[in-house]
């Protein structure tokens, strides 16, 4: 198996754990139906997407030009309570976007990183055994995410939060200004 086969299996296993492990209730602000309001101008196109953020100030951003993709961006989602995304940068690095909420996600609803539904991981130097920066285990992440669009075939949002190296607990990456904008992966 690979390391990025095995990263990713992690991070799939990860999304299957936060939808077993989240509970909601009918007052939570996530719930209620899935609707679509985008105009027809706004359909997705197939071809992956763009995740694009400033991670301590510099910019990073998902290309198709890297060394482990085609495209620069995969996204799966089962349509309803999961969307996982992973964004690829010619530098080797990557970041990864688990969201999963077992009453479902709605367009419009914001999402705290301290929720155990919603993790942030990112790589410098992935598959040569780079730091792994998480965004799990931060009780005081002051991180959210909010999905502004969300089809069965693809998602919009904005993203910021903190990171925690998973080698040196002091070494905390900032994240800001977060965009992603996917079109899923159909297996």
């Amino acid at each position: 198996m690979t390391p990025h086969l095995a990263r990713t299996v992690i991070v799939l296993v990860l999304a299957l754990l936060v939808i077993q492990c989240g509970s909601s209730t009918a007052g939570e602000r996530n719930g209620g139906d899935q609707q679509d309001s985008a105009s027809e101008s706004d359909e997705y196109v197939p071809g992956g997407g763009t995740v694009q953020l400033q991670l301590n100030g510099t910019s990073w951003k998902s290309s198709p030009n890297n060394s482990h993709r085609e495209l620069g961006v995969e996204a799966i989602s089962d349509g309803a309570t999961t969307i996982v995304i992973e964004a690829f940068a010619t530098d080797g690095s990557y970041i990864t976007i688990t969201i999963g909420r077992e009453a479902g996600l709605s367009p419009g609803s914001t999402y705290t990183v301290q929720e155990q539904s919603l993790q942030l991981a990112y790589e410098k130097n992935h598959g040569q055994n780079g730091t792994m920066y998480l965004s799990s285990g931060m009780r005081d992440n002051p991180g959210t995410l909010t999905i502004e669009k969300f089809t069965q075939e693809g998602a919009r949002g904005t993203f910021n939060s903190q990171i925690r190296s998973s080698v040196d607990p002091d070494d905390i990456i900032e994240i800001a200004d977060g965009k992603f904008d996917v079109t899923f992966t159909v297996y």
